[in-house]
């Protein structure tokens, strides 16, 4: 299968609440991790329809909180306006990703193939967290079921094996999860 365009926009945190009278507001790291976001001097805030650029002044890390500060936010209202806004930025200035893990926007699309039946089972159509740890959510393909439905697996490794982004492939390990 041919490599797809990786995405190159992530969305690393989220906007939750003002702090202080200057216009910081408190930010909830995606990844858990708050390293990478001394790094940024620039960021894209989206509240899903509008989406705006700004200069990041400062972050300050307090523990557990993470505050930053915006250039043009100069109040605790014009901060709280951007409560539960998204933070995106380009990929090389998201959490640098360790051995074994994926960006989970790169998942998306991949193929489900199972090496015992030799085809394609599905596509990834999204992540999402579960109680004790991600779902991959998984369109079947035909060859596996007549019903295109949806279906949930575990991302651990006894579902989920070779995991190969470049080429847009992932390996499942047992066909009897589908069910």
């Amino acid at each position: 299968m041919a490599s797809q365009a990786m995405v190159e926009q992530f969305v690393v945190g989220i906007v939750r609440g003002t702090h202080g009278i200057t216009g910081e507001f408190k930010v909830e790291s995606t990844s858990g991790v708050y390293e990478h976001f001394a790094d940024m001097d620039e960021v894209t805030l989206s509240d899903g329809t509008v989406s705006k650029v700004y200069s990041v002044e400062y972050t300050k890390d307090a523990g557990i909180t993470l505050y930053m500060k915006l250039a043009g936010i100069d109040t605790p209202e014009e901060a709280a306006k951007l409560n539960k806004w998204q933070i995106i930025v380009p990929r090389e200035k998201a959490h640098k990703l360790q051995k074994d893990e994926w960006y989970f926007e790169d998942l998306k699309g991949c193929s489900l193939w199972h090496k015992e039946k030799s085809c394609i089972v599905g596509t990834v159509t999204n992540v999402l967290e579960g109680g004790s740890g991600y779902l991959v959510e998984i369109k079947l393909s035909e060859c596996c079921n007549n019903q295109q439905k949806q279906v949930f697996v575990p991302f651990n490794k006894e579902f989920i094996g070779e995991v190969d982004i470049q080429q847009k492939q992932i390996q499942l390990m047992h066909l009897w999860i589908l069910e």
